[in-house]
């Protein structure tokens, strides 16, 4: 409508763990107004906007109370932090996951008023980065071959860089250490292999990306004959 405008932001970067604000702001051509406003996020899941987070105010009640609760969900990690007496309805996400990352949209309305609505279309990305986080690594023996399979998973956004250190302290080329990365871009994860390990000793498997590092020691003991 003519009347309303709505400013938010194309995309808002989050590190996990920590809190973001969505921001949102609009203007209405009815200055002062007195009566009911309801505010609503939506987030774009399965091909639809789906409502997860809403607030009721009435400006006309002597004491204004703000009623906000979750839509179909628990979560808590949701308030709205904008200011409705300056047109302001943006929301923090305490403890961002990997799992909020999608399209978020805004919507105000107005009961009380004709054409009273008013909803971003574009909505804004928000986009989840971390460190690497190491997750697991593992050890497979295949004792009749007389070879081990060493396996590092990594955590992180962008997905990390995943170097191996052995014995002597000596960094491991791919091509001469049969050494494979498999990447799982939907889970944030990265899978290194090292096929056919058969010398004693540490290796290390570090992880790097733009936001930190990571690494951990296993120790291999040569086979006895």
């Amino acid at each position: 409508p003519g009347n309303w405008s709505m400013t938010v932001p194309d995309e808002v970067i989050a590190m996990r763990g920590r809190s973001v604000i969505l921001p949102c702001s609009f203007t209405f051509i009815k200055k002062g107004f007195k009566g009911e406003i309801k505010v609503i996020w939506k987030k774009y899941r399965q091909n639809s906007r789906t409502d997860f987070f809403q607030c009721n105010s009435n400006t006309n009640a002597n004491t204004e109370k703000l009623d906000c609760k979750n839509v179909k969900s628990n979560d808590s990690r949701y308030r709205l932090v904008g200011d409705l007496h300056k047109n302001n309805i943006s929301l923090q996400i305490d403890s961002v996951r990997f799992k909020d990352v999608t399209i978020y949209f805004c919507r105000v309305e107005i009961p009380q008023i004709q054409r009273g609505a008013y909803e971003t279309q574009s909505g804004t990305n928000l986009r989840v980065i971390a460190p690497p986080s190491i997750l697991n690594l593992t050890v497979t023996i295949n004792s009749s071959l007389g070879y081990r399979i060493l396996r590092c998973i990594v955590e992180g956004e962008p997905l990390p860089n995943i170097t191996w250190i052995g014995p002597g302290n000596a960094e491991l080329h791919k091509e001469s250490n049969n050494i494979t990365a498999t990447p799982f871009p939907e889970e944030h994860q990265i899978m290194s292999e090292i096929h056919s390990v058969i010398q004693e000793g540490n290796y290390t498997c570090k992880a790097v990306n733009n936001h930190g590092h990571d690494e951990k020691i296993t120790f291999i003991y040569s086979f006895k004959a």
